[in-house]
């Protein structure tokens, strides 16, 4: 079964600092400014507003204080771009950063293994506030997005049928990336920064070479790598750099001893399997103990309190949507009002019982962007951690096709015993010693063959083919809670 973007998490990205971009001002230059200091604060305090409350990384504490601590460094040196920094740590499992007008600044939690010193953790940030100072972030915002491919233009409005939170001012998506043009002048001026700050410029080819190594695209949820929005092959010429660096001087000398690699201990690798996984053709989520069958080859992506199953054409959805919010009556006009709440026509609804579940179910009509009128089979489940609702909808010239699917999945869902949904242990950073003796694949086998040897090597910045320095501290992926 395939994944593919979840536009609801991307809508929360906003107008990302290495988003597409229209602008044309010379590297190592400011663009024009087109909006005033204040305006950009607001931009940025709306987005950002949305963006801790939706995707925070609720564990984030350690890192987000490493990432502000090492940012307010750079703050001295960028200070004029910006009223106030602000940095935060995003709950994406894809390794990625981007920035807001007005020095709104994120890392994803997916990017810190592969960082293995404050040197480099600075020159993310460097980067990214770079393309603030030189009116990168601006210039995105004012741009927006070209018109979705019509697959994500229908899956947003649908994603937002029953409880969508994100507000349209966030909305452009990071789907492509700067030219390389562009990502060498903020590596240029970043790497400026880095010295005035007190930190390793050569960190930034080190950053980029590894984040380059990878061959992913998204996460599991949709949430685009580093390598779909930032340009690759954009190392700097260190070399051809030095009269420039050499001239700058450190208005700060090199911060003390890196413990880095001990804040990366529990952290949490990849996506979270708690929050929504497909085995086989069944959607399971562990946080909520609920599943249900997805249709063969329908592409799924979900958060922490939804799923949406797209059908290969993207002509027909289904939604799993918790509401706990809502009080569940075992009664027909439950799941007319719920369906009503998103929009669709008043009907007659029924009640039924799905694998021992109260629940009620109506079929009614809408409209909704991208699809025009539509038919949709909405039912209200009453699960033990709450109501779901569970809902197919399709054009009303496609209905037909796919209703008995739609039935087959309201019908399908069933609550995860806890024993099962505790049996799925999501994978966590843990840090060790070298043995001697070790391979890549030879520490990859010894914490169960979670990841591959070559990903261990990329994450530890080794050669795949090479044994591991005896005694050297690594990081390595195991199972288990925190």
């Amino acid at each position: 079964m395939r994944r593919r973007l979840l536009l609801l998490l991307l809508a929360a990205a906003c107008a990302a600092s290495c988003a597409r971009t229209t602008a044309t001002t010379p590297p190592g230059t400011e663009a024009a400014p087109r909006l005033t200091a204040t305006q950009e604060a607001q931009i940025g305090a709306l987005a950002d507003r949305d963006l801790r409350r939706d995707a925070r990384l609720p564990e984030g504490g350690a890192l987000e204080r490493e990432a502000q601590q090492v940012g307010a460094r750079l703050s001295d040196v960028f200070g004029a771009h910006a009223p106030t920094w602000r940095f935060a740590v995003l709950d994406f499992g894809a390794p990625n950063a981007f920035a807001l007008p007005g020095g709104y600044v994120y890392l994803t939690r997916g990017l810190f293994p592969y960082l293995s010193s404050r040197d480099d953790l600075a020159a993310v940030l460097a980067h990214e506030m770079a393309h603030v100072a030189l009116g990168d972030a601006v210039a995105d915002y004012l741009a927006g997005s070209e018109p979705l491919p019509s697959d994500l233009g229908v899956f947003r409005p649908v994603a937002r049928l029953f409880g969508g939170r994100l507000s349209p001012a966030v909305a452009p998506a990071l789907f492509a990336s700067h030219d390389a043009e562009r990502e060498r002048a903020a590596n240029a001026l970043a790497a400026r920064a880095l010295v005035a700050a007190g930190f390793d410029p050569a960190a930034i080819n080190a950053v980029l070479d590894t984040l380059d190594r990878l061959d992913l695209d998204t996460d599991e949820v949709g949430v685009p790598t580093w390598g779909m929005t930032h340009n690759r092959g954009t190392r700097l010429d260190l070399s051809a750099l030095v009269p420039t660096l050499t001239a700058v001087s450190p208005a700060k000398s090199p911060p003390g001893g890196d413990d880095f690699l001990d804040h990366l201990r529990g952290l949490l690798f990849g996506d979270d399997p708690r929050m929504g996984l497909v085995r086989v053709n069944e959607f399971l989520m562990p946080s909520l103990r609920i599943a249900l069958t997805i249709p063969d080859e329908w592409d799924v992506s979900s958060d922490r309190t939804r799923m949406i199953a797209a059908s290969p054409d993207q002509d027909a959805f289904i939604v799993l949507q918790w509401v706990p919010q809502s009080r569940f009556r075992p009664a027909p006009n439950t799941a007319t009002a719920l369906a009503m709440r998103a929009g669709f026509k008043q009907a007659t609804g029924e009640t039924m019982t799905v694998n021992g579940l109260a629940a009620t179910a109506v079929t009614t009509t809408g409209t909704v962007e991208g699809l025009g009128e539509v038919r949709a089979r909405v039912a209200c489940v009453q699960a033990p951690l709450g109501p779901f609702v569970v809902a197919g909808v399709a054009s009303t010239a496609k209905y037909a096709e796919f209703q008995s699917q739609f039935g087959a999945a309201i019908k399908s869902v069933r609550v995860m015993t806890t024993a099962e949904a505790a049996g799925i242990l999501p994978e966590r950073i843990e840090i060790e010693t070298a043995e001697p003796g070790d391979t890549w694949d030879r520490v990859a086998r010894r914490h169960g063959g979670l990841v591959m040897g070559n990903l261990l090597a990329i994450l530890n910045r080794g050669a795949a083919d090479l044994a591991v320095p005896e005694g050297r501290r690594l990081k390595v992926v195991v199972a288990g809670e925190k």
